[in-house]
């Protein structure tokens, strides 16, 4: 059993009798899903909380629910809603780390005052829940693993009050000795025993004697009071609604797991940017190390930096022909040349992040890597060419439009706007290389942009999908058309995740984030007509939208690959195709007309042209794919 949840019987009883917060969903993992490792994690909503003075940048966190794939189920595991429902920033702090794998199959999230975790309970028949870890138990308060710190024996406080727990101690609004402390109505506030654990002490001067606790550093003569997953300290002169603190027991574990400011160093502490809905979720591991130097107090575990793999040899592709790039959440990208696989990622590579947000090719045949991290180039024989930060809004690259050679690169982000790149810009004290457009700087509806079609390269032409609106941006005469008021066209919700353009008859064609697709022959200038489920959409939360060579307009959603008919969709899922996964990320056409369909359970080519349930084939690990959640997907013609 995991280290953190040792416990004895009778806390097991008590524990699943006070309630957990349960996980609901349990809904199949498609096959080919490893059982030791989350897949599929996306992001259901989130909260980015950064903080609130400003002074310590890397306090700039994400708290999300997800929706992940583990042990062949799919599970919820809801950090956003168990935050805010159990006290918030009053009980946890800010969050000081992003969700992550500290150890397998645990996702964990530090907060300044306590640590929640996702993890399956086998001690309560084998369900996932999420649930505070009882941080001061594993500091040292006994059931962690550490040696009991001497629980304080019996009920000692004679005042009105209910006792809690297997040790008897009472909950109460005075201490032992009658002074008002405000800790029952703290206790009650922000989430009770499901948030707090049972105390080990009643409300006492904190004297640091022997045979009572006293948190490591803390100043004796405080009244406080010790639970299994926090510390209440009372300061009765305080302002009214600061007369009851919680010590930083979060960061107190945070410096003991990862001693000497190991963490620091580590991704998941560091600063993030805010994540999307709807969007795949990197899962980062850190293994397990031995701790340098025991501490007084018995610790667990302590964990270190990952050490860099050594890299090993990888497969050549032959870059002379076709290429199927294939970017995934976790695991860099993917090449295939119809016989070969390749893998490129940071263990190979100086790709500097695994989670690849979008992909593009260029006039050149380039292929452009949008990450988390920064924007990289790679020359089609693999080689990186360039690496694109400094001048950017945001290195956090979500979309990608431009093709002609030696054109304009517009490069979209989630929390910045828009960087056009010119390479035509020196880069000299007058010029600059990035034009940045935001809100604050343009006509741009929102900084959170989710897609971009360029429609013309050469007059500097295109689409911007946001979340809160559209916009065409026409470079050639610097202006802008909007189109972010639902009434005025009908539009059937400004929250909007992809943009595309029949090129031969100028049909512009908005996928929404869960209002279905809108299409309008005229652009800007017409209305939109709205098509949802009703008109044959697997789902109305639509991804991707490819205008295939012959016209055909393709779409890819949470619930299938779409084909637009005359008036309706004909909607090609797992049950009545060869489908390999109904989340559709992605889709792309090669020079064969085969679709290449990109989904969070492995890749679909499908042969529109075969007969009707043939022309399948299912591309996994197995086949040599990086990783099953794929993100992106583009194709690099042959030389």
């Amino acid at each position: 059993m995991s280290k953190h949840w040792r416990r004895s019987p009778a806390i097991i009883l008590i524990a699943a009798l006070a309630g957990l917060l349960l996980v609901a969903t349990t809904l199949a993992v498609p096959a080919g899903a490893a059982a030791t490792t989350f897949t599929s994690v996306t992001v259901l909503d989130n909260d980015f909380v950064t903080d609130p003075t400003g002074a310590n940048t890397s306090l700039r966190h994400n708290i999300p629910n997800l929706r992940v794939g583990i042990d062949g189920t799919f599970q919820d595991a809801n950090f956003k809603d168990h935050y805010n429902g159990t006290g918030a920033a009053d009980r946890w702090g800010l969050p000081t780390s992003e969700v992550f794998e500290e150890e397998s199959g645990t996702l964990t999230q530090y907060y300044q005052r306590g640590t929640v975790d996702f993890h399956k309970r086998n001690d309560l028949g084998g369900i996932w829940v999420l649930e505070r870890r009882l941080t001061w138990d594993y500091m040292g308060g006994g059931l962690g693993g550490s040696t009991d710190q001497g629980v304080e024996p019996g009920i000692t406080n004679p005042n009105t009050g209910t006792a809690l727990g297997p040790w008897g101690h009472k909950i109460s609004n005075v201490d032992v000795t009658g002074k008002t402390t405000g800790f029952r109505d703290f206790f009650d506030r922000l989430g009770g025993v499901n948030s707090f654990g049972f105390p080990k002490t009643d409300a006492r001067e904190d004297t640091g004697n022997v045979g009572t606790l006293l948190a490591p550093g803390s100043t004796p003569g405080i009244t406080r009071q010790y639970f299994q997953a926090a510390v209440f300290e009372s300061f009765p002169n305080n302002p009214p609604g600061y007369r009851v603190t919680l010590t930083l027991l979060g960061d107190q574990l945070r410096d003991q797991t990862y001693p000497n400011d190991t963490w620091i160093a580590l991704v998941p502490f560091q600063g993030a940017t805010a994540l999307l809905n709807g969007q795949s979720y990197t899962v980062r591991r850190v293994e397990a190390t031995p701790a340098a130097t025991p501490t007084a107090v018995p610790t667990a575990t302590a964990v270190g930096p990952t050490p860099t793999p050594t890299a090993t040899p990888v497969p050549s592709v032959d870059t002379t022909k076709e290429l199927i790039v294939i970017g995934t959440a976790g695991n860099g990208f993917s090449v295939f040349d119809g016989t070969t696989w390749r893998t490129v990622n940071v263990d190979n590579s100086d790709l500097g992040s695994d989670s690849i947000n979008t992909l593009l090719v260029d006039g050149d045949n380039r292929i452009w890597v949008g990450t988390d991290d920064r924007l990289y180039r790679f020359d089609r024989d693999l080689t990186l060419s360039a690496t694109f930060s400094t001048g950017m809004g945001s290195n956090n690259v979500t979309a990608l439009a431009g093709t002609s050679p030696g054109g304009v690169m517009f490069i979209g982000h989630p929390d910045a706007g828009v960087s056009a790149y010119d390479p035509s810009q020196l880069i000299a004290a007058t010029q600059d290389q990035y034009h940045r457009y935001r809100t604050d700087s343009s006509s741009l509806p929102s900084n959170a942009v989710r897609d971009l079609y360029l429609v013309d390269s050469n007059l500097n032409r295109v689409w911007i999908a946001t979340q809160v609106g559209v916009a065409f941006f026409d470079g050639a005469n610097d202006s802008w058309s909007i189109l972010s008021t639902v009434d005025a066209t009908n539009l059937p919700s400004l929250d909007v995740n992809a943009v595309s353009v029949s090129a031969s008859v100028g049909t512009v064609w908005i996928g929404t984030n869960g209002a279905g697709i809108a299409y309008s022959p005229s652009g800007t200038a017409g209305t939109f007509t709205t098509a949802t489920t009703a008109n044959g959409l697997g789902s109305d939360t639509i991804n991707e939208i490819l205008i295939a060579a012959d016209g055909t307009v393709w779409v890819a959603t949470v619930g299938g690959l779409a084909k637009w008919g005359t008036l309706s969709f004909s909607n090609f899922n797992t049950g009545n195709s060869g489908l390999i996964d109904t989340n559709v990320k992605a889709v792309a056409e090669d020079a064969a007309s085969m679709l290449w369909v990109a989904t969070a359970n492995g890749i679909s080519r499908y042969d529109p042209n075969a007969p009707s349930g043939t022309g399948w084939t299912k591309y996994q690990t197995g086949e040599g794919l990086a990783s099953n959640d794929t993100t992106a997907i583009v194709v690099v013609p042959a030389e």
